[in-house]
């Protein structure tokens, strides 16, 4: 990679960093409504602002694993926006499976319960954003792989 590569993308990552810490409480209404309001309790104090880093680091991280996986994969940065594309929808997905069984999970277990006493979920227990990380990762070099055999069709 070229030296201007490795300005820029640490420079979009402090970028994005700063935006996902300002957008994270939309993130959060946004799973609240997915989640069907679903009580969540705050066991720490320091839960809230943990999750909100993590969250921007998420996001940080994603033009740094690019950089890194085209210099591993030797890829051309010509067609990035396939690593950064599977990124955000495996992002998504992931995201959406955990979603889904904490839903799943929540629901059988206040069927077990009853109606009248409501259940409540640990925040720390959601780990939506750990998912969303894993899946970021596990995008990169899936878009990694396709971009180098795309590549290879092009040559």
């Amino acid at each position: 990679m070229k030296l201007k590569s490795w300005i820029i993308f640490p420079l979009i990552s402090i970028l994005l960093f700063g935006i996902a810490y300002w957008v994270y409480p939309y993130f959060e209404k946004l799973v609240d409504v997915l989640l069907n309001h679903i009580p969540v309790t705050v066991t720490d104090m320091k839960t809230p602002f943990r999750l909100r880093l993590l969250f921007a680091i998420t996001f940080a991280f994603i033009p740094l694993l690019v950089a890194l996986t085209s210099f591993l994969f030797q890829t051309k940065g010509k067609h990035t926006q396939y690593m950064y594309l599977s990124m955000i929808i495996s992002m998504m997905i992931f995201g959406g499976i955990r979603i889904f069984n904490i839903r799943q999970f929540y629901a059988e277990s206040q069927s077990q319960i009853g109606e009248h006493i409501k259940l409540q979920y640990p925040m720390e227990n959601l780990q939506i954003i750990s998912f969303m990380f894993v899946g970021s990762m596990i995008g990169c070099i899936v878009g990694a792989i396709f971009l180098k055999r795309i590549m290879k069709k092009i040559k």
